[in-house]
């Protein structure tokens, strides 16, 4: 049958409207996104490309000489760079003193050179003190404290279970009367707050007492709960009990005696790494030093080949920062990172249940301290779940690092505010 003439006429109608309509959004989509990324650069130019003087001014400041002066009644020292960054530009040669109440901000920001001096009356306070409910000493890009909308959920989480607890910037202190077996400890703390990792248990005190560190529950709470122990055995005395084997004494160990899982679960003896310089690693995929990957990975890269490994043991006891089966942590890894280094089983760092490995390297190298430019803001967070955290050994956050030479002597504890890169010197003159 012979189709009519009209109908390829309709037909073609049909198909140069419908291309018409589809030109016209595409334009629009165009000059849309156009549009927008004129805003965009027209922001960035306003922030490289102003008048000082008349920036200062606008901002309620006083301009003299070259200097803009500012002045606020309240405001915290931790807010004064990206308060000022984010008004006259990067900041350079910056300096924040104190005296214990009022703060001065000094800075040469912009690609002017402009000096910005800011004087608080009250700006002594971290955001932290400012925001007590605030989880993290965390700030929005316009430096104001940023407040952890699940903090509410946490606190509720604390305070219902047991009489007298209190709760204060994230933490949870909870003080049990009622004597507790240790070893149902965990599981008890389960059932209450929800599912729990243990950072670590102090010692009976005179009266008996101990006090349980870890975090519990989703979202996650920063747990520190006293309780008298019906049970004063240690984990190894209740072990040598249920097996018959006597307490393993690692005073005169070496790391060489030990064995770890791989992440498939196989056995892999230490002695695998006779000769070789160690960097061991506590690590975490979601944590705020997880881009040390990277750093880690440089060092591998550049001396691996001349006798480095890196030992990379996740862990999720510190506030469940490594979620994920062994196989997804390495898959995030390489993925993410690229790494080359092998990603061991997932364990625990301290507690009853802590890796032999790493209670043998905590008794070799203790605590010694934060340092570099977040130590401040970790001395603060951890005092706040461990008021004694300076007198013991336990592992405190993510990213602890331990160095051991060819010999198998562990020479150097680096905490998670040490980046890798730091390390590397000391890593080439054991090599």
């Amino acid at each position: 049958m012979t189709e009519k003439p009209g109908a390829d006429k309709y037909f073609s109608r049909i198909v140069r409207v419908f291309v018409s309509i589809l030109v016209l959004i595409v334009i629009y989509a165009w000059h849309a996104a156009s549009d927008e990324s004129q805003k965009a650069e027209q922001k960035k130019l306003d922030l490289d490309n102003y008048d000082p003087k008349e920036r200062c001014i606008e901002l309620g400041g006083d301009y003299n000489d070259g200097t803009c002066y500012g002045h606020f009644q309240y405001f915290w020292k931790d807010g004064f760079v990206p308060f000022a960054e984010t008004r006259f530009g990067a900041c350079k040669d910056v300096k924040i003193t104190t005296d214990g109440n009022s703060a001065r901000f000094e800075g040469i920001c912009g690609n002017k050179g402009l000096k910005v001096i800011i004087d608080a009356d009250h700006g002594a306070k971290t955001c932290a003190e400012k925001c007590p409910k605030c989880t993290k000493n965390t700030l929005t890009a316009e430096g104001d404290c940023f407040h952890d909308s699940n903090e509410e959920a946490r606190e509720d989480i604390c305070l219902n279970n047991y009489a007298g607890t209190k709760y204060d910037y994230g933490v949870c202190f909870v003080d049990i009367q009622t004597p507790i077996d240790i070893t149902k400890a965990q599981s008890i703390f389960d059932n209450k707050f929800g599912r729990c990792s243990t950072y670590g248990v102090t010692a009976p005190d005179h009266n008996g007492y101990v006090t349980w560190r870890g975090s519990c529950g989703i979202p996650s709470i920063n747990m520190n709960i006293k309780f008298k122990v019906k049970n004063e055995e240690t984990a190894g005395e209740i072990k040598a009990k249920e097996t018959g084997q006597p307490v393993q004494e690692e005073r005169n160990m070496t790391i060489y005696d030990f064995t770890v899982k791989d992440r498939k679960g196989n056995d892999v003896p230490m002695a695998n790494f006779k000769g070789k310089v160690l960097l061991i690693v506590n690590t975490a995929t979601g944590c705020g030093f997880t881009p040390q990957y990277e750093g880690l990975e440089k060092l591998w890269e550049k001396y691996h080949d001349k006798g480095l490994e890196i030992l990379d043991f996740p862990c999720d006891q510190f506030g469940h920062q490594a979620p994920g089966t062994d196989d997804e942590i390495h898959q995030f890894c390489q993925m993410k990172f690229n790494t080359g280094f092998e990603n061991f089983k997932k364990i625990e760092v301290n507690g009853e249940n802590a890796e032999p490995l790493y209670k043998y390297l905590k008794s070799k190298k203790s605590f010694a301290g934060f340092t570099g430019e977040k130590a401040d803001f970790m001395a603060g967070f951890i005092a706040k779940q461990d008021p004694d955290y300076k007198n013991n050994a336990e592992i405190k956050w993510n990213f602890t690092k331990f160095l051991v030479n060819r010999e198998g002597e562990v020479l150097e504890r680096f905490e998670s505010t040490v980046e890798p890169a730091e390390i590397a010197d000391k890593i080439k003159g054991l090599l």
